[in-house]
């Protein structure tokens, strides 16, 4: 079923059954129609035509790959491709994009969320750019006040009892480099087993006006999160923050990932790498990454989120590449996973992704910042579908960093712009069936 979504100048495509669309074609993107649109057909090609009201013309949409069906038809069980067509109606190349049915792999479901967003967190006195979750729930936020809160499920209002680092001058601290001070704290990572919070303590400081810094800690910092402490340890960047090659040194890095062994990944996004940092160790080690910004799968141009599945293999949202990517055990290459068809607004497309999260069934979750969007990839699909919509009723900006999801499904995101955490509550979680392969 293909619908005209005129207001939001789309076109939706819904597979048999499945009442979650997906776009299959964008009327915002080169003004293709607006929203005043009455009419579409479709040709024995399967090219769609729009009757284009404000431009007093036709629009053709050019099909690229049909959509394609197989099982019984009368049990409406379908594993489809999705339908699609020329991205742009005159100038731009469409993206061709090739689905694999696997029939050994599980089947998931689309989760479906509401469509307006709950500030849980509003009054913070600077921008956040990381938050992360607890299995308790607890929410944690960084800010640029240089400043690292808690907050539990009953308390959302800040004062300074949720301050949690630096424990020491809080009212007053504007960074610092010791073992008690932080700089401005770009991710943050949760980790149950040891009830720590890592902190990638990379930003600026300075002593006098916290939004301008001059000083940089380049490391990641451990913190207990037994009450009473009042200073971390550097787990990574024990060097100077001196040239890339050095892996004992680090760069801006907002995306951080503990695995069940206590080592540490680092997504190093001015190094554009990614390292590990095995317990007790001083000197990372290269897992990703060529320090080279490029275009091809050997590349990382701007890595960003992180995330580590199972059989350790090593996820990684690549901002300035608009890709997200795969990267197995010793591989000198990534795998695409989702995106990296160019820079745009697309089903198959990213704008300045920043955040992923994987749940247990493998659903991934891209938060896509430069669309303002949130969107899930089921296992072994390319194509996404956008689960949230942050662009209505403005949820949150085009710079929010950090995604984080609860136990109950519900995701959060540290709205820079807005100031605020953002809560999106979910309404049913992907559920899946069938047999499941690693990832």
């Amino acid at each position: 079923m293909y619908i005209l979504d005129a207001g939001n100048q789309r076109i939706q495509q819904f597979t048999p059954g499945s009442n979650v669309g997906v776009t299959v074609f964008e009327g915002s993107y080169n003004s293709g129609f607006g929203s005043t649109a009455y009419s579409m057909i479709m040709d024995s090609l399967g090219n769609l035509y729009v009757a284009d009201y404000n431009g007093m013309r036709v629009q053709k949409i050019t099909l690229v790959t049909r959509s394609s069906c197989s099982g019984k038809l009368e049990d409406r069980t379908r594993d489809s491709q999705i339908f699609i067509i020329n991205l742009g109606i005159m100038t731009t190349t469409a993206p061709t994009i090739t689905t694999t049915t696997r029939p050994s792999v599980a089947t998931c479901s689309t989760a479906v969320y509401k469509t307006n967003a709950t500030s849980v967190i509003t009054n913070l006195t600077g921008y956040p750019y990381a938050t992360a979750l607890d299995t308790s729930n607890n929410i944690y936020v960084s800010d640029c006040t240089v400043r690292v809160y808690k907050f539990s499920t009953n308390t959302t209002t800040f004062s300074n009892s949720n301050v949690i680092a630096p424990m020491i001058y809080q009212t007053l601290n504007t960074g610092g480099s010791s073992l008690s001070q932080i700089g401005l704290i770009l991710g943050l990572f949760i980790e149950e087993k040891t009830n720590s919070i890592y902190m990638s303590d990379i930003g600026g400081y300075i002593s006098s006006n916290y939004y301008y810094g001059s000083s940089y800690n380049y490391r990641i910092q451990r913190w207990s999160l037994t009450p009473g402490t009042v200073a971390g340890t550097t787990v990574a960047g024990y060097g100077s923050g001196s040239a890339s090659g050095s892996y004992n040194s680090i760069s801006a890095s907002y995306g951080l990932y503990v695995d069940s062994y206590g080592t540490l990944f680092v997504s190093d996004n001015a190094y554009r790498r990614v390292t590990t940092w095995p317990q007790n160790t001083v000197s990372g080690i290269l897992v990703a990454g060529t320090e080279v910004a490029g275009s091809n799968l050997t590349y990382l141009n701007g890595p960003q989120g992180i995330w580590i599945d199972r059989n350790a293999n090593i996820f990684v949202v690549v901002s300035g590449n608009h890709r997200v990517v795969k990267w197995t055990v010793n591989a000198t290459s990534g795998i695409l996973v989702a995106g990296g068809f160019w820079q745009g607004p697309f089903s198959t497309q990213f704008n300045w992704p920043t955040a992923i999260i994987i749940d247990a069934y493998g659903n991934m979750y891209i938060l896509d910042a430069g669309n303002q969007r949130i969107q899930q990839f089921t296992p072994g699909n390319k194509v996404g579908v956008t689960i949230f919509d942050a662009s209505y009723n403005s949820a949150f900006g085009s710079t929010a960093y950090s995604m984080a999801m609860d136990s109950f499904g519900n995701l959060y995101v540290a709205d820079y712009i807005g100031m605020r955490v953002q809560k999106i509550n979910v309404v049913a979680r992907s559920s899946c069936s069938g047999k499941f392969q690693a990832s």
